[in-house]
């Protein structure tokens, strides 16, 4: 499946560097890499949210260091990576990233990776995380103050009302 990612909706990025873990025996970014700067984006998106919720500064220690004490408790359900160019170790990436789409259980992201020094598309990918019962680990309603949060945090995003520069993590 070709993915038709548009990077202009995706206002939020971090900056990753391919590090010699995430490469194979060439040098190069394996596919497993990709999923986890995806899952870095996705964190880092949701210290940007809480951070904006709160009218704090993404450097707030509520931010930093209590960004999952008594939240809902998700898993991801799918994960899709179209590779568009290889990636070599030491390489400066920008993962921008974007809620696409909010529903009653389930939330997806859309994901593209640049590479800094020429910014070539090198991937694009797309995930769904599933709102889950910490104990059951059955899906349950995502809290509607949950649902509202991600559709006004993409808004105020794309008003520029939201503003979180990208930064190396």
């Amino acid at each position: 499946m070709k993915l038709s990612v548009d990077s202009a909706l995706c206002r939020f990025a971090v900056d990753v560097r391919v590090r010699w873990a995430d490469t194979d025996a060439v040098g190069i970014a394996y596919n497993g890499a990709y999923l986890s700067w995806f899952e870095v984006a996705r964190v880092e998106y949701f210290r940007a949210l809480r951070a904006w919720q709160l009218g704090a500064s993404i450097d707030d220690a509520r931010v930093q260091d209590q960004l999952f004490d008594g939240r809902e408790t998700y898993t991801l359900a799918s994960s899709t990576v179209n590779w568009l160019e290889p990636s070599r170790v030491d390489a400066r990436l920008r993962v921008a990233t974007r809620v696409s789409r909010v529903g009653t259980h389930a939330f997806d992201h859309e994901f593209v990776i640049s590479r800094l020094a020429d910014g070539h598309r090198v991937a694009a990918g797309e995930s769904t995380q599933v709102c889950v019962d910490p104990t059951t680990l059955r899906p349950v309603e995502l809290a509607s103050a949950r649902r509202e949060s991600l559709l006004g945090f993409e808004q105020a995003l794309a008003s520029g009302k939201a503003s979180f520069p990208p930064r190396m993590v």
